[in-house]
């Protein structure tokens, strides 16, 4: 047995210790997580389908809200957040001042075209087959069509919803979970998009 000194390839931060001193480690084992100052990210959940190519992003210091930078999508996550509907998202922050310091909570601005959405009560969407789904009633025979939709936020009792939707069409927003393709249905009160 004997000590080591362990040095790393760059000078940088460390943001955690996963030793303990005095602890055995094992070859490959993790000793600390290590960040370099000069190349920050911010992590964040965003709605599924908030980022779209024409989109600029803006991260904003919740410390001081003058303070912001551009940042481009690093990496996203593979999985979305069932619950939730959000991904987990990496965002590279570029040309950093100093006061973007490691563990500083932000706030992210997506500007640019956004992708259109339709905003419903939450009672809406069914989820069937892994899929997000609404019921659309069809005027001319008054019977129910299924469309699949993407959920891009849920907030309270709303969600925020793109697919293929159009103006005037009428949604379903209550009792949807038994219903069928072509059921016949009488409306009580109507709501259009």
């Amino acid at each position: 047995m004997s000590y080591t000194r362990l040095s790393a390839e760059f000078d940088g931060l460390i943001t955690e210790w996963q030793a303990e001193v005095g602890q055995v480690i094992a070859t490959g084992q993790a000793v600390v997580s290590l960040a370099r100052p000069e190349s920050r990210e911010a992590v964040v959940d965003l709605p599924l389908g908030a980022l779209d190519d024409n989109q600029r992003i803006r991260v904003i210091l919740q410390l001081d809200e003058q303070v912001s930078v551009a940042a481009k999508v690093r990496q996203l996550a593979p999985q979305i957040n069932a619950e939730t509907r959000t991904q987990h998202v990496r965002l590279a922050l570029q040309h950093m001042p100093d006061s973007f310091r490691p563990g500083s909570t932000v706030t992210v601005e997506i500007s640019g075209d956004a992708p259109p959405f339709h905003e419903l009560p939450g009672s809406a969407v069914v989820e069937c087959d892994g899929l997000s789904q609404v019921w659309v009633i069809d005027p001319s025979t008054s019977t129910l069509v299924a469309r699949t939709v993407q959920v891009l936020t849920r907030t309270g009792s709303k969600v925020r919803i793109s697919g293929e939707l159009h103006e005037g069409e009428k949604v379903v927003t209550a009792g949807v979970n038994g219903m069928q393709s072509g059921q016949k249905i009488r409306m009580q009160r109507e709501v259009s998009l």
